[in-house]
């Protein structure tokens, strides 16, 4: 083989017999194949890219809307708060030159069987899932606007918030005091013409939250409503019509005077206290303590004091002539042959040995229950006469000073405090209800010349009274103080499910 040949040979070995065109096209078409891999490659994950930013964009719209719901909520209780009184009010001028809620020719509640609402889900009468309670709520509506008059610009230019309102009235049964002391809650009325107190309510929290808001247009909405309350354990509280109840021994030092509820004349009560052998306490002490008691009527004719016998036919003139119930240390055992031991001072053998559970329908140990659903406060100083609602007071001690409520807006105080002492001349209006379930030397003591107008519960320990201490029964300022309790949330009816409104 000539040399010409070998070579031509060993060419064709090395093209493995392809043309020499042809030796690039593999090499080419991996390549091209590689490239469109990787385009689509990078085009999905560009896609899903964008998509995950569009999810997260939506996600972060729809919390942001959320958040300001819940905001609107809190920014609605809180305006609501800040008008107690007003809401289920219908007196002119009850605040200043404010006007209750209910006030005719300015009311902000419509109840919802007087308007035609059934083309408009967003109506916020559709916000009340019940529809057999439903025509007997009350929307909020005022000056030509269902919404809240609150103030959303602080939660940002791109978000915003519009909350409404429902109420609804509560019923309840009021059983047997001394039977049950207690009620049965029989929740919102359902039947027109139901005898219904108003004093106690519900309201309905609608907030719609917005977000991503510019000209009017918002990428997203967040529906949620929340339940608020005045019927707080406060609300519930019952004892028997008298100035003073106690669970344990009287003050022994001062003069504890008290103006009797004079309801029935046959029988006004000064005090309801504890001699049930089966508490295994100390049970209240009449003959031990400085006790002076009186009708109302007597106590204001005289200047503030009860007449104070001084000897047997003294003593007899004024039980007959019905200026004195009872009198103190000595002529009480007077007193006591004149019209019989007891006369308006009950010592109960039935006293309930948990009087924390009868007051408030929760058992002692679960008192934080009650804290809980109140303003808790440990500085009394805050406490003024444009004070209302209840409050449990806790800490060390507690002065109370001044005048502390008013008989438009009485309180409830429920002090815990080590030490809670009635300055003199304090003049508290409403209820004050003194226990130990913080401490168990818990006092409460006063001053000379306090008030209390009102009542007065003490299952703690009484400390001294530094001259003459007055409790004046008042119903009126009793009922009204456990009903104007602070707005606080109904347990179980946050939801962000709406059957109807939309």
């Amino acid at each position: 083989m000539s040399r010409r040949e070998l070579t031509r040979l060993a060419a064709f070995d090395r093209g493995k017999g392809l043309p020499r065109f042809c030796r690039g096209v593999v090499t080419i078409y991996t390549c091209v194949m590689v490239l469109m891999l990787m385009a689509i490659i990078l085009t999905y994950s560009t896609y899903s890219s964008m998509a995950e930013q569009r999810n997260s964009a939506n996600d972060l719209r729809q919390k942001q809307a959320f958040h300001a719901a819940q905001a609107g909520i809190q920014m609605a209780t809180e305006w609501f708060g800040t008008r107690g009184p007003l809401i289920n009010a219908d007196v002119e001028n009850l605040i200043g030159d404010l006007d209750g809620f209910l006030y005719p020719g300015g009311e902000h509640w419509t109840r919802c069987a007087d308007v035609d609402y059934s083309n408009d889900k967003s109506h916020p009468c559709w916000g009340d899932p019940n529809d057999q309670r439903r025509p007997y709520v009350y929307f909020y509506n005022h000056n030509g606007s269902t919404h809240l008059p609150i103030d959303s610009s602080i939660l940002g230019g791109s978000v915003d918030v519009e909350v409404e309102a429902l109420l609804c009235f509560i019923f309840v049964e009021d059983l047997d005091l001394v039977a049950s002391l207690t009620s049965e809650i029989m929740g919102c009325q359902l039947l027109e013409g139901l005898l219904v107190d108003t004093s106690k309510f519900m309201i309905t929290l609608l907030a719609r939250g917005k977000a991503d808001c510019s000209g009017g247009t918002c990428q997203a909405e967040s529906l949620i409503s929340q339940a608020i309350t005045n019927f707080s354990v406060g609300a519930q509280a019952s004892t028997p019509a008298v100035p003073l109840v106690s669970n344990g021994p009287l003050p022994a030092l001062g003069l504890l005077q008290l103006a009797a509820n004079e309801d029935n004349p046959a029988n006004p009560m000064s005090i309801w206290g504890n001699l049930n052998p089966s508490c295994g306490g100390m049970n209240v002490d009449f003959d031990g303590s400085s006790i002076l008691s009186c009708p109302l009527s007597v106590l204001e004719s005289s200047g503030g004091s009860c007449p104070s016998p001084s000897g047997l036919l003294d003593a007899i003139s004024a039980v007959l002539d019905g200026d004195v119930l009872s009198a103190t240390g000595d002529l009480l055992g007077l007193l006591s042959i004149v019209a019989g031991t007891g006369t308006d001072l009950l010592g109960d053998t039935t006293f309930p040995c948990d009087l924390f559970a009868s007051y408030f329908g929760v058992a002692e140990e679960n008192w934080t229950l009650v804290r809980d659903s109140v303003t808790v406060i440990n500085d009394c100083s805050i406490l003024d006469a444009e004070s209302y609602g209840t409050f449990w007071i806790t800490g060390d001690s507690c002065e109370i000073s001044g005048p502390i409520g008013s008989e438009d807006h009485p309180v409830m105080l429920i002090t815990a405090a080590t030490n809670t002492h009635l300055a003199d001349g304090a003049h508290v209006y409403g209820t004050i209800f003194a226990t130990d379930v913080e401490n168990a030397n818990a006092s409460l003591s006063a001053g000379d010349g306090s008030i209390v107008q009102g009542q007065v519960v003490s299952d703690s320990t009484w400390g001294m009274i530094g001259g003459t201490a007055t409790v004046i029964y008042d119903e009126d300022l009793i009922v009204d103080a456990g009903l104007s309790a602070n707005l606080g949330s109904v347990q179980g009816t946050w939801t962000d499910f709406h059957k109807e409104w939309e």
